[in-house]
């Protein structure tokens, strides 16, 4: 027998598509993918500063074309006003001008040009010769200066008075000469300074410094009295004495016993007293060394020999004389000291 497997496959489950049925399902919406970021690079980081760059200059350009347009039109506007203002300023000079010729020629024409005349009525007859050997002035009046008589007598012209004075005067007499003295002006004279540094002359400072006389000073000489002058001799010895000054010398003293120092310090009131230890202790600092080492072994507070400094063997002698009589019963030294000393 032949051993073979079967599968069996259910045809159901093969045929799904055929199903006619539709389900009603919802259309899902695709989502929309989110826009990648450009990542930042040095090229497109130099490509945008370019770009402000540019930017920046074309605003700058556009500002500079709108200032200067601005300047021209105000400069234009100044131009116009100035000049309309220079016309106007020239038409009033012109007008003045000719109002000025017009009151000129009217005032020449009623101006009286005669000449004073001295005394009473001799001075009418008196001889009027012209100046510079011009022809004679006629001294008519206008018609605005005829004096009216208020009784409504006879007028008089003054036509009528030169006209006989001209035919008066004599051709033999000279004309009388005038000279007219100029006034004199005297110029100031050139300063010998200038106000240029290194130029052909020299500054004031220089000039002043260079030309500058020294003037000596006065000598004083006071004759002064013969009382007046051992006066000042005294007064001079008297500065040369020297004073004496006083020092109050202030000095502390530490009572009690010092655990540093291992003495005991007492306070003597009497100043007398202390005194005379502190001139005692003065002498004993003046004792020679060989008297304060045989003060030392006679009372066995140093060995013979000892190789102890003179600072120590001297503060040892002033500090048993100052305690008192202090004597050494050690064996040890006094044998030392004895048998050295034979």
């Amino acid at each position: 027998m032949s051993e073979k497997k079967t599968i069996q496959f259910n045809e159901s489950l093969f045929n799904g598509g055929n199903n006619k049925t539709k389900k009603n399902t919802d259309k899902k919406h695709k989502k929309e993918k989110p826009k990648t970021l450009i990542k930042p690079n040095k090229l497109k980081k130099d490509l945008l500063e370019k770009i402000k760059k540019h930017q920046q200059q074309q605003k700058i350009t556009n500002d500079k074309v709108i200032e200067n347009s601005i300047e021209e039109k105000e400069k234009s506007d100044f131009h116009n006003d100035f000049v309309n203002s220079i016309e106007y300023l020239n038409k009033i000079s012109n007008k003045n001008k000719t109002e000025k010729q017009k009151k000129h020629k009217k005032h020449k024409a009623k101006s009286l040009k005669h000449k004073p005349m001295k005394g009473g009525n001799d001075s009418l007859h008196s001889q009027i010769q012209p100046i510079q050997n011009d022809p004679f002035v006629s001294i008519d009046l206008p018609t605005d200066f005829d004096v009216k008589n208020v009784s409504g007598g006879p007028i008089i012209h003054l036509s009528d008075f030169t006209s006989t004075q001209t035919n008066i005067i004599p051709e033999s007499e000279t004309p009388i000469p005038i000279t007219m003295e100029q006034p004199v002006i005297e110029l100031k004279k050139d300063p010998g300074w200038g106000c240029l540094k290194g130029g052909k002359k020299p500054t004031y400072r220089t000039y002043h410094n260079k030309t500058l006389k020294t003037t000596p000073k006065p000598t004083i000489t006071s004759s002064q009295p013969s009382r007046q002058q051992k006066l000042e001799e005294l007064k001079k010895k008297h500065k040369k004495i020297r004073q004496k000054s006083k020092k109050t010398i202030k000095s502390k003293y530490n009572l009690g016993r010092s655990l540093k120092k291992g003495k005991m310090s007492i306070l003597i009131k009497n100043n007398n007293t202390r005194r005379k230890i502190k001139k005692e202790h003065g002498l004993l600092k003046q004792k020679p060394l060989a008297e304060v080492k045989k003060y030392l072994y006679e009372r066995n507070l140093l060995k013979i020999g000892s190789t102890a400094p003179n600072d120590i063997i001297r503060t040892l002698y002033e500090q048993s004389v100052l305690a008192g009589e202090i004597n050494n019963f050690s064996n040890d030294i006094s044998l030392h000291n004895f048998i050295s000393k034979e």
